[in-house]
């Protein structure tokens, strides 16, 4: 389709910060404050993931996902930068959603 198409040429630097931000975006956009999302430093798992440019997802005080850059030693040299995220979906539907606050005009 065209839309796919236009999504095939869109070119977009992908890095750690550019992960965050989709991420806390669509916690924003399922109803999920800012307040109540952590990004915190990644202590979970260094194996994997690049110690620097890793982080833990927390929210309501329990670590939700883990997302960043893999680990060098577990990337093709042929690929330069692998990103990859992992959430737990199961918490994120069970979980209450902010409630959204209205007023008159």
């Amino acid at each position: 389709s065209l839309v796919d198409e236009k999504i095939k040429h869109l070119k977009v630097k992908s890095d750690f910060y550019v992960m965050k931000g989709l991420i806390l975006q669509m916690l924003s956009k399922l109803g999920f404050e800012a307040g109540r999302v952590q990004i915190k430093e990644n202590t979970i798992d260094t194996k994997h993931f690049h110690p620097y440019q890793s982080a833990i997802i927390v929210m309501d005080n329990k670590t939700i996902g883990i997302f960043g850059k893999l680990h060098p030693s577990f990337v093709s040299k042929k690929l330069n930068d692998v990103y990859y995220a992992e959430i737990i979906l199961d918490f994120i539907a069970n979980a209450k959603p902010s409630k959204t606050k209205t007023s008159l005009l």
